[in-house]
C-alpha cells in the first residue's frame, strides 16, 4: 500500500547531494517553512527578553540556510502541530549550547535538571535564580501544548525524551575494548535511546496511532536507523565536538574521536570510515524493512506509515546536518569568544557570560539510584556566603538539607567532648531513610512548591529549606504506611521494612519526623513556621488514625467522611507547603493570597486519583473485587468525579493567574501530567 504525503514535498537527491549529503534514504521538507520559521523567531526573542542575548551569541537552533531542522526531521507535520515541535526542539538546541559552556560535571548537573523538569518534577535549585525559573516556564509552555495537542503521543514522547537525558548521562569512550564492544554497549544504546525520542516526535508530527506491540514491531528495523542517525551526527559534528571538548571541557562521544584515540587512524580515514557505516547500516535498514514487510503482509497502515516516517525524518536529519549552522558557522561564533585556559577546560566564566544562565545545583531526585545507601552529607552553598544546612549550636555540626536531599545525619551528643568521631556510626538509622528516597517518584509536592513560588515569592534558601521539609515528611509517611499497610512492595520495589526490618524503619522514619523540625529553625520565621509544622502534622496522624481505625474495624466512611480525612492526611502536606511559603514571603500582598480551595482540590483529587489508578491495576486487586466496584458504579462514579475535579482544578488555576497576572504553566503541567487518560 503506498503511504499518503500531505504535509511534504521531496528533495531531489542530486540537489540534496551537492550540500555534502550522502544519506541513500529519502529525503521531503514539510510545506509550513514559514510557520516553523515564524515560530522558531518567536522562541528565541522570548529567550533573547528574558535572559539577555548571551547564549544566543553561539546557538544556532536548528537553522539553516534552506530552513529550520523540524521542516527536514518531521516532514509530515501538520501546520497546527508545527509551532509545538519547532519550540521544544529549539528549546532543546538552547539547553545543549548551555551544556557547551560547562565542564563536566556541570553538564551531568543540567542534563539531570532537565529530565526533571521533563517529569512531573519541575524543581528548580539553581543557583541563577530567576534565570533557569523562567527557562523552565518556556519549557512548561512548549511541554502544555504538546499534551493539549495530543495527549497519549504527547505523554509518550516526553516520557521517550526523559529516558534519552537520563541515559545521555552515562558517557566515557574509555570504557570500551574495541570498536564491536563500542558500538554495542554505547551506540546501541544511544540510538535506541535518543531514536526512541525521535521515533516518538515522528509519530507525535503525523499524529500516528499504533499500539505499544506495533511500536515493538519496528524496533529492530528502526534501530538500524538509529545507528545510521548516531553515526551521521558524529560525522557532521566532529569539528565541533572536538574544539568544544579542547577549549571548553565539553564530553565528548563520537564515532571520529574514537577511530582518531583508539585505532590511531588519520583524521581523513576516520571520516571515512564513519562515512561509510552510516551507508552500510542504511543498506542493513532497507533489507531489514523488506524483511518486515514479508513476514508481516497485513501490518497496518498506521504501523507502515510510521515506519516510513521515521525514514524519511533520518534522511531530513542527514540532510539538515549537511547544512546546519549549528555544523557549519560554529567557527565564526566561536572565534569571536577568548577561548578558555586549555589547562583548566570547562572553568566557570565569570558570572557575566552565557555559562551562568542556567548554573544550578545538582539535583539528586527520588529517582537517584541507591549507592549502598550511602551519601555525601556536606553541606551545599546556595547564596553567598549562606548555607541552607541547620547548625546545630551544642556540637558545631551541619546538617546537610539540600532540596530533595533527604538522607539523615545523627547529631552527636552536646555531652561528648571526645575530638574524634564515635565509633558505631549513623548507617542503621539512615538506611531505610536512603532507601525510600531513592525510589522512583512522580515528586507532585517537591514540584508543587516550584510552581507555587509564581505566586508566592520566597528566597532560593527558604524554597530549598521547604523542599527538604515536606521530602523528609513524605518519606517518613511512606515508610510507616507500608508498615501499617502491610504493604511488601513501594513503587513495584521492595518496602523499607521488607528490606530493614519493621523496628528499623519505624525507628527511622520517626527521626525523620524529628529531622523535619530541625530543619524548620533554619527558616526566617521559624518560631511560626514551628507552630504551622506541628498543627499540620497533627492533621495528618489524626487523618491516618481514621483511615486505619475504618480499614481495621471494616467500616465504609460516608464521602463526607471520607474526604476530611483525605483533607487531613494527604491535603495536609499540600497545606504545609502553602502556609510555610506563606510564612517566608515577603511580599505582603502575594502572602495574602487565598490559596485555600485551589490546595484543598488538588490534595483530595491526588488522594482519589491515587486510589482510583491503584484499584484499577490488576496487579493491585482481584479481578473478582474489580468486578463486583464495576457491577456498582463506583468505578465509573469516581472516574466522573475525577473529571469535574480536573475542571474544577483548571478554573481555580485560571482564576489565580487573572487575580495575580502571572502565568504558572509549571503548575498546568503538573495537572496536564496527572490528568487521567
Amino acid at each position: 500500500m503506498d503511504i499518503e504525503w500531505s504535509y511534504s514535498t521531496p528533495v531531489d537527491p542530486v540537489e540534496a547531494h551537492r550540500t555534502g549529503s550522502f544519506t541513500t534514504l529519502p529525503i521531503r521538507v514539510n510545506k509550513y517553512r514559514d510557520i516553523a520559521r515564524s515560530s522558531s523567531q518567536i522562541l528565541f526573542h522570548d529567550y533573547e527578553r528574558i535572559f539577555g542575548l548571551g547564549i544566543l551569541d553561539t546557538c544556532h537552533g536548528g537553522s539553516s540556510p534552506n530552513g529550520d531542522f523540524t521542516i527536514f526531521a518531521y516532514a509530515e507535520t501538520p501546520s497546527e502541530r508545527m509551532p509545538a515541535l519547532v519550540r521544544l526542539n529549539d528549546l532543546a538546541f538552547l539547553h545543549d549550547a548551555v551544556l557547551d559552556e560547562l565542564d563536566v560535571d556541570d553538564q551531568e548537573s543540567q542534563t539531570q535538571d532537565l529530565s526533571a523538569t521533563l517529569d512531573v518534577s519541575l524543581e528548580c535549585t539553581e543557583k541563577g535564580g530567576p534565570h533557569a525559573s523562567s527557562f523552565k516556564k518556556l519549557l512548561s509552555k512548549a511541554l502544555l501544548d504538546f499534551m493539549r495537542l495530543d495527549r497519549k503521543a504527547g505523554r509518550h514522547t516526553l516520557e521517550a525524551y526523559r529516558r534519552w537525558l537520563r541515559h545521555s548521562q552515562d558517557i566515557n569512550i574509555h570504557s570500551y575494548t574495541d570498536f564491536e564492544d563500542f558500538e554495542k554497549k554505547r551506540l546501541m544504546d544511544a540510538a535506541s535511546s535518543g531514536a526512541e525520542t525521535m521515533w516518538a516526535f515522528v509519530a507525535f508530527s503525523a499524529g500516528v496511532q499504533i499500539s505499544d506491540h506495533e511500536r515493538q514491531i519496528a524496533l529492530p528495523t528502526l534501530s538500524l536507523l538509529g545507528l545510521a542517525a548516531a553515526f551521521t551526527n558524529d560525522y557532521f559534528s566532529y569539528d565541533r565536538e572536538v574544539f568544544l571538548h579542547r577549549t571548553r571541557g565539553a564530553k565528548i562521544m563520537n564515532t571520529v574521536h574514537y577511530f582518531t584515540e583508539n585505532e590511531q587512524l588519520s583524521l581523513q580515514d576516520s571520516k571515512l570510515k564513519v562515512h561509510d557505516l552510516v551507508l552500510e547500516r542504511e543498506r542493513q535498514y532497507f533489507a531489514a524493512k523488506r524483511d518486515l514487510y514479508q513476514r508481516y503482509p497485513d501490518m497496518s497502515y498506521q504501523l507502515r506509515r510510521y515506519i516510513e516516517v521515521c525514514e524519511v525524518g533520518i534522511g531530513g536529519n542527514h540532510y539538515w546536518s549537511s547544512i546546519a549552522d549549528r555544523y557549519h558557522r560554529w567557527q565564526d561564533t566561536y572565534s569571536q569568544l577568548e577561548p578558555r585556559d586549555e589547562n583548566t577546560p570547562g572553568q566557570q566564566s565569570d558570572g557575566q557570560g552565557s555559562s551562568q544562565l542556567m548554573d544550578q545545583v545538582p539535583i539528586f531526585t527520588d529517582d537517584t539510584p541507591p549507592q549502598d545507601h550511602k551519601v555525601n552529607t556536606a553541606s551545599k552553598s546556595v547564596e553567598q556566603g549562606d548555607s541552607i544546612a541547620p547548625h546545630n549550636q551544642a556540637t558545631n555540626e551541619t546538617l546537610s538539607t539540600s532540596p530533595s536531599d533527604i538522607h539523615i545525619t545523627l547529631l552527636s551528643s552536646p555531652t561528648t567532648s571526645k575530638p574524634h568521631s564515635p565509633k558505631l556510626d549513623n548507617s542503621p538509622l539512615e538506611g531505610p531513610a536512603n532507601y525510600i528516597s531513592s525510589l522512583p517518584s512522580k515528586n507532585v509536592r517537591s514540584s508543587l512548591i516550584d510552581s507555587l513560588n509564581e505566586w508566592l515569592p520566597v528566597s532560593l534558601r527558604s524554597k530549598q529549606l521547604i523542599t527538604t521539609i515536606i521530602d523528609l515528611l513524605h518519606n517518613a509517611s511512606l515508610i510507616l504506611d507500608d508498615i501499617e499497610d502491610g504493604s511488601p512492595l513501594r513503587r513495584g520495589s521492595p518496602a523499607a521494612h521488607s528490606i530493614f526490618g519493621q523496628a528499623q524503619s519505624t525507628n527511622s522514619a520517626n527521626f525523620m519526623f524529628v529531622r523535619a523540625l530541625q530543619v524548620v529553625q533554619d527558616l526566617n520565621n521559624r518560631e511560626k513556621c514551628t507552630s504551622i509544622l506541628l498543627e499540620e502534622l497533627e492533621q495528618l496522624f489524626v487523618g491516618q488514625s481514621w483511615d486505619l481505625h475504618w480499614r481495621i474495624n471494616c467500616i465504609c466512611p460516608t464521602e463526607e467522611e471520607y474526604l476530611e480525612m483525605v483533607d487531613k492526611k494527604a491535603g495536609g502536606l499540600f497545606r504545609l507547603i502553602v502556609r510555610l511559603m506563606q510564612s517566608e514571603c515577603s511580599d505582603a500582598t502575594a502572602a495574602g493570597l487565598d490559596l485555600g480551595l485551589l490546595i484543598a482540590t488538588l490534595g483530595q483529587y491526588f488522594q482519589i486519583r491515587d486510589d482510583y489508578m491503584n484499584l484499577t491495576s490488576q496487579a493491585q486487586t482481584k479481578e473478582y473485587l474489580l468486578g463486583l466496584m464495576r457491577e456498582s458504579g463506583a468505578l465509573d462514579a469516581t472516574r466522573v468525579r475525577l473529571r469535574e475535579m480536573e475542571g474544577e482544578i483548571d478554573g481555580v488555576i485560571e482564576g489565580l493567574e487573572e487575580k495575580t497576572g502571572v502565568e504558572n504553566p509549571m503548575l498546568k503541567l503538573i495537572v496536564e501530567m496527572l490528568r487521567l487518560e
